[in-house]
């Protein structure tokens, strides 16, 4: 699985260059995260599943309170 950060970068950008298909999941913290106050969207890519988003989701907990997941 990939998570990718990248601002202004779509998620079939980056499934586009991998050399095999993977799961991709997009994350968009936003500011806040840095007081742990913040929030985190998470889309999944066309190979993500919803384990992919819950171990995302898991990985940003720690950032923030509030999170929005949306499916692929």
């Amino acid at each position: 699985m990939l998570i990718t950060v990248a601002a202004s970068v779509s998620t079939k950008f980056v499934e586009d260059r991998l050399s095999k298909p993977a799961p991709v999941v997009r994350a968009m913290p936003n500011t806040p995260c840095v007081l742990n106050a913040g929030m985190t969207a998470l889309c999944g890519g066309r190979n993500a599943t919803p384990d992919h988003l819950k171990t995302a989701e898991a990985i940003f907990k720690c950032v923030g309170k509030r999170y929005l997941w949306m499916n692929p």
